[in-house]
């Protein structure tokens, strides 16, 4: 299978993201967690005190063994444009898919609570 670009936005971590790290992590290459002006700017809900900044979820990716964990903005985004790209089946990144990667190589999967 082709190793694809993890596009994540995970505000909290719970055992369905684990389960979905663990799940993907041999078809990952990179992983950009969405920066948090990208989350305020395109959101459609109101980031919560809960929120785990993109800073500190790039450390605990770190932590469980994802090495290159970066930070996905709107000047990186037209580089990845033509990667195959993994996103969360949720609709936050449904809305970044649209705003980002229109016509790229998008894969879909689900984390469950």
């Amino acid at each position: 299978m082709q190793k694809r670009v993890l596009i994540l936005h995970a505000p909290v971590i719970h055992i369905g993201y684990l389960d979905f790290l663990n799940r993907n992590r041999k078809n990952i290459s990179v992983c950009y967690l969405v920066s948090d002006s990208i989350v305020a700017k395109y959101s459609s809900v109101n980031p919560d005190l809960a929120t785990i900044p993109a800073l500190q979820m790039k450390k605990i990716l770190q932590t469980i063994g994802y090495d290159q964990v970066s930070i996905f903005n709107e000047k990186i985004a037209a580089q990845l444009s033509d990667k195959p790209i993994l996103l969360v089946n949720d609709s936050f990144s449904r809305q970044l898919q649209k705003r980002f990667f229109q016509n790229a190589d998008v894969k879909w999967d689900s984390v469950f609570l």
